[in-house]
């Protein structure tokens, strides 16, 4: 039974419904079972079915073209890789006929971004074959969020002492310039070109460093 009444401080013409408490309990408990039923547990086929349509790994479900990159780059937000198994097996799997122009257009226009999504701590044990180590591909405006920043320590990539003294020095001038050339940055430091190239691989190894386009990681 729902009774109408007002309380004296209520708002005027503004009714309140009082219900008996056993019976508010049977609503309560018939809503949650009617909400348990709505989700069942499906057979582990029908999962992997859903997920292989969920990643646009089941023929017919792959995407195409610049915009269907951006979208995976969107889904996989957060996701770090091998540099190499980005375009060796997570694209090429999800993007019809994909060419790795597409994913240079995303970075030159400053849509999409690679990075390492996690400072690389000082006494962890890189695989110096790895030159880039394990990078996540992402939207840039999401890279304030998604990206491990190292001002939480309150010290620049130029005073990690765990970074060679070229690699500080490196840091130190994209610090006071902002982005560079290498052949730049060589100049300016009196350095051969291999070491510079050698130097910004640390940086980007260790989190501290990335560039505009995904060229040089594809080499």
């Amino acid at each position: 039974r729902v009774l109408q009444g007002h309380f004296a401080d209520a708002q005027p013409g503004a009714p309140l419904e009082w219900c008996e408490r056993g019976l508010l309990q049977r609503i309560h408990r018939r809503t949650i079972g009617t909400l348990r039923e709505r989700v069942r547990a499906v057979p582990p086929a029908d999962f992997v079915r859903f997920l292989l349509r969920w990643q646009h790994v089941m023929p017919g479900t792959r995407l195409h073209g610049v915009e269907g990159v951006a979208k995976v780059v969107e889904q996989l937000e957060g996701l770090e890789l091998p540099a190499a198994a980005w375009e060796r097996d997570i694209l090429p799997a999800r993007i019809h006929d994909y060419a790795p122009a597409m994913l240079d257009e995303l970075c030159l226009s400053g849509e999409v971004a690679w990075a390492r999504l996690r400072v690389t701590p000082p006494e962890a044990e890189l695989n110096p074959r790895a030159r880039a180590g394990a990078v996540g591909l992402f939207a840039r405006t999401h890279a304030p969020w998604l990206i491990d920043p190292y001002e939480k320590t309150d010290a620049p990539p130029s005073t990690w002492p765990h970074l060679s003294p070229l690699a500080r020095e490196v840091a130190a001038l994209l610090e006071r310039r902002g982005a560079a050339f290498v052949a730049d940055l060589g100049t300016a430091l009196n350095r051969a070109a291999p070491e510079v190239d050698d130097a910004l691989w640390e940086l980007a190894r260790t989190g501290a460093a990335t560039s505009d386009g995904f060229a040089g990681l594809r080499v």
